[in-house]
C-alpha cells in the first residue's frame, strides 16, 4: 500500500491516511512520531488519536490511568463506609459487533466490518479532508464506501482472502468465502489485484467490475559492492506462511546444504525470527534490521521456501529487484511467472539444497541470474506499469 501511495503523491496526489486501528504499542505509549519517509508521502491521522503535525498524541493512554485510579480510590472509600453496597462489580463486556452492508450484526475480528467507532472516524476525515478518491486497503472495510457513489474509490486486495482466512459461523458478509469476498468487492469502483492470477479470478467472479492488475513495482538497484561469499539471505515477517516455509528449510534442506558446504551461513531478517528458537549451526537470526539493502547486496543467494500462500510474495519482488540469484519454491512464483527463467525453482528438499549449493560456489551463475532478473524486473514491474492504470482510475478534475 505504501508503495502505491508513494506513487500517487509523486504524480500529484495529496494523501491522508486513516488509520482505523492503532497498535496497541503505540497508544499505550501515549504519543508516536510518523517516520519520515512516510510524512513526505501522506498525511497520517490514527483513530483516538490527535495530530500536531507529525507528533500524534493518544489522551486515553494519560486519561484512563488517571480515570481508573480515581474509580478505584472512590471505590475503597466506599467499602471503608460500609457503603460498597452503592456499586457493582464490573461485568464482563459483551463481544464488540459489527454491521455488514445489509445490516446484519456480526462478531468482531480482524478481518472484521467496520466498527461504529470506525465508521464514525472514517465519516470525520471525509468531512475534514473532503477527498477526491476513496482507496481501502482489504476487501473487508467496504462498508466505508455507502453513500460514496459519485466518489471514484478503490479497494487493493493484496491477495484472494477467501483462499486464506478461516470462515466465522453466523459472519455475513464473509470475506473468508467467496461470496462474501465478492459481495464486498462490489462496494468499490475498481479492484486491485495484486498478480495477473488474483485478477483472472476476480474477473471469473465478477465479470462486470472493473479489475485493474496493480502488482508490487520494483526499480532495479544496481549494486557495486560483491556479495558476501557462502551467504543465505531469508526475509519474512510474522505469519504462519513464513514460519512453515522457513522450518521446512531448517529442517529438511539447510542439512543437505551444510553437508556439502560447511561455510554456509543463513541470516533470517524480520520479525519471522522472534518464532525461532534452537536454529541450526550456521543459522544467524538478524530479527528487524534498520536497513534490508545491506542485507541484499551481502547475500550470494536469497531462498524463498515457502509452502503455502496467496497473493504475490514481495520478498521475491524485493530480491528481485536487488538483482540477487533467488532459488525458489514454486509457492513462491505465484503470480510471477515472468520470473521463473530468471529464478532457479525447486519443489523438493534435494532439489532445493541442488539449488543453492551451485550459486554458492559460482560466481558466473550468480553474474548471469542477476542480470537475467534485472531484465525481468524492468520489463514488467516499473511504477508506471504497476501504477500507471491506478493513477488513471483514481484521477478526477482538481477542485
Amino acid at each position: 500500500m505504501f508503495d502505491l501511495i508513494s506513487y500517487l503523491a509523486g504524480h500529484g496526489f495529496e494523501i491522508e491516511v486513516a488509520w482505523l486501528h492503532a497498535e496497541g504499542a503505540l497508544t499505550h505509549r501515549g504519543h508516536w512520531r510518523s517516520p519520515d519517509h512516510f510524512a513526505r508521502v501522506a498525511r497520517l491521522q490514527i483513530i483516538s488519536g490527535r495530530s500536531l503535525g507529525r507528533l500524534i498524541i493518544f489522551p486515553q493512554a494519560l486519561w484512563l490511568p488517571f480515570k481508573a485510579k480515581r474509580q478505584h480510590d472512590i471505590k475503597s472509600t466506599l467499602r471503608f463506609l460500609g457503603l460498597g453496597f452503592l456499586f457493582r462489580p464490573s461485568q464482563t463486556r459483551p463481544s464488540t459487533q459489527t454491521s455488514s452492508c445489509d445490516g446484519t450484526l456480526t462478531a468482531q475480528r480482524w478481518s472484521a466490518l467496520p466498527t461504529p467507532e470506525e465508521t464514525a472516524f472514517f465519516k470525520k476525515r471525509l468531512r475534514a479532508f473532503r477527498p477526491d478518491a476513496v482507496l481501502l486497503n482489504y476487501c473487508w472495510l467496504a462498508p466505508l464506501l455507502a453513500g460514496l457513489d459519485n466518489l471514484p474509490s478503490a479497494i487493493l486486495t493484496n491477495d484472494v482472502v477467501s483462499q486464506r482466512l478461516e470462515r466465522t459461523p453466523g459472519l455475513a458478509p464473509d470475506p473468508a468465502t467467496p461470496e462474501g469476498e465478492a459481495s464486498l468487492l462490489t462496494c468499490a469502483r475498481h479492484i486491485l489485484a495484486i498478480s495477473e492470477d488474483d485478477a483472472a479470478n476476480f474477473r471469473t467472479r465478477l465479470p462486470a467490475h472493473s479489475v485493474i492488475n496493480a502488482p508490487k513495482a520494483a526499480e532495479p538497484h544496481i549494486i557495486s559492492n560483491p556479495a558476501v561469499p557462502n551467504r543465505v539471505l531469508f526475509v519474512g515477517g510474522l505469519n504462519d506462511f513464513n514460519r512453515e516455509g522457513i522450518l521446512w528449510f531448517l529442517s529438511e534442506v539447510w542439512p543437505l546444504i551444510r553437508a556439502r558446504n560447511p561455510q554456509a551461513v543463513l541470516h533470517i531478517c524480520g520479525g519471522i525470527g522472534s518464532t525461532l528458537s534452537n536454529v541450526p549451526v550456521g543459522v544467524v537470526l538478524r530479527g528487524r534490521v534498520p536497513d534490508l539493502a545491506i542485507e541484499y547486496t551481502e547475500a550470494s543467494a536469497v531462498i524463498v521456501p515457502l509452502l503455502h500462500g496467496t497473493g504475490v510474495k514481495i520478498k521475491l519482488v524485493e530480491a528481485a529487484s536487488y538483482g540477487k540469484a533467488i532459488i525458489t519454491t514454486p509457492v513462491g512464483l505465484q503470480g510471477l511467472g515472468f520470473l521463473r527463467t530468471a529464478v532457479v525453482e525447486a519443489a523438493q528438499a534435494t532439489h532445493f539444497a541442488d539449488g543453492v549449493l551451485p550459486v554458492l560456489s559460482d560466481l558466473a551463475l550468480q553474474q548471469k541470474l542477476s542480470q537475467t532478473v534485472l531484465q525481468q524486473v524492468a520489463a514488467h514491474l516499473s511504477p508506471d506499469s504497476a501504477y500507471g492504470p491506478v493513477r488513471q482510475a483514481l484521477s478526477v478534475s482538481s477542485r
